[in-house]
């Protein structure tokens, strides 16, 4: 959750790197972030929508949102 420079640099280059898990979605409420960050790293579903993200058959979710988003999305994903 979250397609910002920490995302781009750190998070989702290591998911897409590490054996056993599979970049499934990214969401970020920013539509333009949002498709580069689709593009770059080959994501086959991207979101604006919270919601439509965790309905989108993920298993886990990495908070890369800024910090004060945290805990809504914390508390949304956990709820899923």
């Amino acid at each position: 959750m979250g397609c910002g420079k920490v995302a781009d640099y750190g998070h989702l280059p290591a998911i897409g790197e590490t054996d056993g898990l599979q970049l499934h979605a990214v969401f970020d409420p920013d539509p333009s972030r949002l498709e580069r960050a689709r593009t770059k790293f080959a994501v086959p579903h991207a979101h604006t929508d919270e919601d439509s993200f965790l309905a989108s058959g993920i298993d886990a979710v990495c908070i890369t949102s800024p910090a004060p988003c945290h805990e809504s999305n914390v508390t949304k994903a956990a709820r899923a």
